[in-house]
C-alpha cells in the first residue's frame, strides 16, 4: 500500500539576521523538522545573516540573493527551488509574501500561498499604506498574525474563511550561553544595565529612550543603557548616534550593533526596555521573561498582555519621555522589585507562549491545505 504523500512546506523570509521575525522562522522550521512529519525547506531571499549558522542542516536551503522587486535572475532559482522541493505551502513572512503570490498564479497553481504578517503598525498604519493589502490580499490562501489586535484588523481587511486567518504567538528559543560571552558582556555592566534588543527602525524608537536616560543618570550616575541591533535604517541610526553624543551620553551608552550572542546579552543585563511607538508580540519581550529580566515598555501590540498589563512590568505610554524615565529609575533603585517581576514574567511565559503549543497550532493549520 502507497504511503501517504507528506506535506512539503517552505519557509521563505527576507533575510536570517538576527530581527525578531527573522528568529521566529529559523526557531520555527528548526523545529517543525524535529518535531513533526513535514518536510521543510528554508528560502532566503536577500541575504543570510548570524541567523543561518543556528539552521539545521539537514534541512535544504537556498538564498536567492535577491537584488530588487524584479531580480529574473533570482525569481528563477526561486521557482526551480520550490518545484525541487515540490512544495504544498510556502508560509511567507513579511514581505516574501509578494513573490509567492506569483509563484503561485503564474508557474505553480497548486502551491497554497500564507502570509506571516509581522508588521504590528500595520493595525494604525493609513488606508494608503494598505491599499496594496486589501488588493492582493484575496490571492493569498491563509493569514498569520502575530497578536489579537491585528487578527481583528485581518478580519475586516482580508477576504478569507475565518478559520484561514489566525493568530499564533511567537516563543523563546535560546541556547546557553558560553563563559566566554558572559565574561565579554560582564566587563561593559554599570551598577544597572538597561538592555534595548531592538534593530534600528524609525517605529523602535530610540531617540525617547536615550532622551530618558538621561534623565535617568541624573538618579544613577553609574547606570549602563546596550542597544543591540542591526542597522536596517542606516540613516536613522546615524541619527540615533548623533543624539548620543549631542547628549553627552557615550560613557554611559553602548551601541553592540547586531549581536549574536543573544542569550549571553540578556542573561547579562539587569532590565530590559522597549521603546517602540509599534510592536506585534517582539520576540526579544519573551526572551528577556525566560530570563527573568523584568521589563519596562511602551504599552503597545500584545506587551500589555505579556506583563499582566503591569502587574508584572511597568507600561508607559508611546513617547513619554518623562514617564519613561521615572519607570526605569524606580525599577533600577529596587532590586527586590526586579526580582519579583523577572520571576512572575518568567512564570507567565513558560506558561502560556511553549513552543510544543505554537508547534501544534501550526500544523494542525497546515493540515486545513492538505489535498
Amino acid at each position: 500500500m502507497q504511503s501517504e504523500k507528506r506535506l512539503s512546506i517552505a519557509h521563505m523570509i527576507d533575510t536570517t539576521n538576527l530581527g525578531g521575525a527573522e528568529r521566529v522562522a529559523v526557531n520555527m522550521i528548526n523545529d517543525l523538522h524535529q518535531n513533526t512529519s513535514f518536510q521543510v525547506a528554508m528560502i532566503i531571499s536577500r541575504e543570510e545573516g548570524y541567523g543561518s549558522a543556528l539552521l539545521n542542516s539537514d534541512i535544504p536551503k537556498i538564498c536567492l540573493k535577491k537584488n530588487g522587486k524584479f531580480d529574473i535572475a533570482a525569481f528563477v532559482k526561486f521557482i526551480i527551488f520550490l518545484k525541487k522541493q515540490k512544495v504544498d505551502i510556502i508560509h511567507a513572512h513579511t514581505n516574501s509574501v509578494y513573490w509567492s503570490i506569483i509563484a503561485k498564479y503564474f508557474f505553480l497553481p497548486n502551491l497554497h500561498v500564507i502570509w506571516h504578517d509581522h508588521l504590528g503598525s500595520r493595525i494604525s498604519s493609513s488606508e494608503k499604506f494598505n491599499k496594496g493589502v486589501k488588493m492582493w490580499g484575496k490571492w493569498i490562501d491563509g493569514y498569520i498574525c502575530v497578536s489579537e489586535t491585528m487578527l481583528e484588523w485581518a478580519k475586516a481587511h482580508i477576504i478569507l474563511e475565518k478559520n484561514k486567518k489566525i493568530y499564533l504567538p511567537n516563543y523563546p528559543e535560546l541556547k546557553e550561553p558560553q563563559f566566554s560571552e558572559l565574561e565579554r558582556f560582564k566587563a561593559l555592566k554599570g551598577n544597572v544595565t538597561f538592555l534595548s534588543l531592538a534593530n534600528y527602525r524609525v517605529e523602535k524608537e530610540h531617540f525617547t529612550l536615550i532622551k530618558s536616560f538621561k534623565e535617568v543618570l541624573r538618579e544613577i550616575p553609574d547606570a549602563k543603557l546596550w542597544l543591540a541591533g542591526k542597522d536596517i535604517q542606516p540613516e536613522y541610526k546615524k541619527q540615533v548616534i548623533n543624539l548620543i553624543n549631542e547628549l553627552g551620553l557615550n560613557d554611559n551608552v553602548i551601541d553592540l550593533g547586531e549581536c549574536k550572542e543573544v542569550a549571553a546579552l540578556i542573561q547579562s543585563a539587569d532590565i530590559g526596555v522597549v521603546s517602540s511607538r509599534f510592536e506585534g508580540l517582539p520576540l526579544s519581550v519573551l526572551e528577556l521573561g525566560i530570563y527573568k529580566k523584568p521589563i519596562i515598555s511602551t504599552s503597545v501590540g500584545e506587551i500589555p498582555k505579556i506583563l499582566g498589563d503591569g502587574k508584572w512590568g511597568a507600561l508607559v505610554p508611546p513617547h513619554d519621555e518623562r514617564t519613561l524615565a521615572e519607570e526605569m529609575v524606580k525599577l533600577g533603585k529596587d532590586v527586590y522589585l526586579q526580582i519579583k517581576w523577572g520571576r512572575e514574567l518568567s512564570e507567565f511565559v513558560n506558561r502560556n507562549y511553549s513552543k510544543n503549543n505554537v508547534i501544534r497550532i501550526v500544523s494542525t493549520y497546515y493540515e486545513l491545505f492538505k489535498g
